[in-house]
């Protein structure tokens, strides 16, 4: 387990990316950090011989996720790229750890078949000390992969293609995976939030960034295991109006949900803000909070 992973607003500790490649589909998407990132690893400007052989090769792998903008840049081609050899790293970790799943990439991307699905969920299922949060914006597809019906089975099949014995009864929904979807403002929220509720899972959160507009979580917070929010970070950065992290914190309380604040911006970090009814004093960097399942794995 990684140390202080507090201290960089980091939830997790290690990423498990086993493609990469995307499509945006939201606002929130404008400015992908994964993106950015793919297009470096990528180094579409670079030859493979001015390049370690590794780095070349990782470049190689890389480069059908991006094309050339017609602003000049690079940006998602569309197409994702596989990676197998990596389906496995989990298996090869004995010491519990919180793994990020598809962290540059969406597990429900319209291109990634639910083989590719179950043979991940293989894995999460064959790792009880792991934790998994599966993070998305698309929560139409994962509501409709859940609700599948015989998932458990395909899963217990790949499972034991995986050297694994078979899924016991009730362990599915996995106890071990928490299933997130994220949202930049109200109109996502109301789409995908009751799509969450649909889906069955041991432990539901909602990401709220990057924060682009105001956003009410009302009732469904009886619902909610989690809530993390942030404001956008990276040189484009959008701010959110006034107050809109701090309308989310005061109900997360009331409902006993716990709440992670990962980035805000604000003129300095240890500012204080007091909330309307003025009884409750939010050190906006101060909150990082996890649900019962993550607490063994802190």
């Amino acid at each position: 387990m990684l140390k202080n992973r507090d201290q960089y607003g980091r939830w997790w500790d290690l990423a498990w990316n086993t493609h990469y490649g995307c499509t945006k589909c939201s606002p929130g998407c404008d400015n992908c950090w994964a993106e950015t990132l793919t297009v470096r690893l990528a180094a579409p400007n670079a030859h493979p011989s001015d390049m370690p052989p590794a780095r070349a090769d990782l470049a190689r792998r890389t480069r059908p996720a991006i094309q050339e903008s017609v602003e000049g840049g690079f940006e998602w081609s569309g197409d994702l790229v596989f990676a197998e050899p990596r389906l496995d790293i989990p298996l090869r970790r004995k010491t519990p750890t919180v793994w990020f799943v598809s962290n540059m990439s969406d597990l429900f991307h319209p291109h990634i078949s639910d083989d590719w699905r179950d043979r991940m969920h293989a894995v999460m299922a064959l790792c009880p000390q792991h934790r998994f949060v599966v993070c998305t914006k698309r929560a139409d597809a994962m509501a409709n992969y859940y609700m599948a019906g015989g998932r458990d089975v395909s899963v217990s099949v790949a499972m034991r293609r995986a050297g694994g014995e078979h899924m016991v009864p009730g362990q599915w929904p996995l106890r071990n995976v928490i299933h997130m979807v994220t949202c930049c403002n109200q109109g996502e929220v109301d789409h995908n939030v009751p799509l969450l509720l649909k889906t069955p899972s041991a432990c539901r959160a909602v990401n709220v960034e990057p924060l682009l507009g105001s956003v009410i979580l009302g009732t469904w917070l009886e619902q909610l295991d989690w809530v993390l929010i942030g404001d956008e970070s990276g040189p484009h950065r959008r701010r959110p109006p006034n107050g809109t992290a701090e309308a989310i914190a005061p109900a997360c309380y009331s409902y006993r949900v716990p709440l992670y604040v990962k980035q805000l911006q604000a003129p300095h970090p240890k500012r204080r803000v007091i909330h309307d009814n003025e009884d409750l004093l939010w050190p906006r960097w101060a909150v990082r909070e996890y649900p019962e399942v993550l607490h063994g794995a802190k």
